[in-house]
């Protein structure tokens, strides 16, 4: 592989539709600080956009990927080879210290999502003096032809049949109002847990008038009242990932929730998806018992996401 055929390009914005929604233009856009930088790896001969990776300074001197959101890192348009990963992992550290970097911070997609890349990226990045240690757990389903009910352990099933049987019904959202009230049947049930959300609703109504039909909800109801609700991300062509979801006060002995997942599953295969992506079990990095056999029971599997980082020596000041 010759180096010289390929070039670094920044905030020059070329298409990349392949790329992952947490490493477009438009995710950087939203959390652009004043020294934000959008890298786009290109081969000259024919200007392809190859690979994508963006950061934006959380405080001075540190260039974080992504300064917020689920993750960001290298994200490549087909499977590279090890060399032009190192190439722009050496490209992009170049530009990060003529912007004035002291540290690196990168967060990667969970490994289940391309598992041969992120060991490739972690390769490369360890070999550079990157430290790897585990930011979260995260869960997903991998997408097959069985349905829902065959994925999901007896009490699963059980609990299908009682969210049915309580007149229960699931649908796909439809507007950005429905999906403010779904976000509000959420918020209550994160601070009825002792928690907060990472996103305010009009971050989230920002979110969906710039993404479109890639940011939209699911509701549960019985007749018109909500029972559950997720608001739903096409991260990719492959992962579909619940962002966030929850029950209403008052319903949840009737399991609502399990019925939101088979609509999301159902869904998720019907678009093409190879994952249900369902979110991380770890609180600060802590497992959360209960959430991951939860989730183990609708049939995810685990997989690590790694937070990479690296003091850089000698930066320009």
């Amino acid at each position: 592989m010759r180096r010289d055929n390929y070039a670094v390009l920044v905030n020059e914005f070329l298409p990349s539709p392949w790329t992952h929604l947490f490493n477009t233009p438009q995710f950087f856009e939203i959390h652009r600080t004043e020294n934000a930088c959008y890298l786009q790896l290109v081969a000259k001969a024919s200007g392809e956009v190859l690979s994508t990776i963006h950061f934006a300074e959380p405080s001075p001197g540190v260039f974080r990927s992504p300064r917020l959101g689920t993750f960001g890192s290298f994200d490549f348009k087909e499977l590279p080879s090890i060399e032009l990963v190192e190439l722009f992992a050496d490209e992009t550290e170049r530009i990060l210290r003529d912007r004035g970097a002291t540290e690196v911070e990168i967060i990667s997609p969970p490994f289940a999502h391309a598992p041969e890349l992120s060991h490739l990226v972690f390769l490369a990045l360890h070999h550079r003096g990157y430290r790897a240690t585990p930011h979260s757990l995260n869960q997903s389903v991998r997408l097959d032809d069985r349905p829902f009910s065959a994925r999901v352990d007896a009490d699963g099933r059980r609990r299908l049949v009682r969210a049915r049987g309580a007149g229960l019904e699931a649908r796909k959202l439809t507007s950005l109002q429905e999906l403010a009230d779904a976000y509000d049947v959420i918020l209550d049930n994160t601070r009825r847990k002792g928690y907060q959300l990472s996103m305010t609703c009009d971050r989230v109504r920002e979110m969906a008038e710039t993404f479109g039909d890639r940011v939209y909800g699911f509701g549960v109801f019985r007749q018109a009242q909500p029972a559950a609700a997720s608001i739903t991300i096409r991260v990719s062509q492959d992962v579909v990932y619940v962002f966030y979801w929850g029950d209403a006060a008052g319903f949840s002995d009737v399991s609502p929730t399990i019925l939101l997942a088979e609509t999301i599953y159902d869904h998720a295969r019907s678009e093409g998806a190879r994952w249900m992506d369902i979110g991380t079990s770890t609180n600060d990095g802590a497992p959360n018992y209960g959430l991951i056999h939860f989730k183990r029971n609708l049939g995810c599997e685990a997989s690590l996401k790694l937070a990479y980082s690296k003091t850089l020596e000698g930066t320009r000041p």
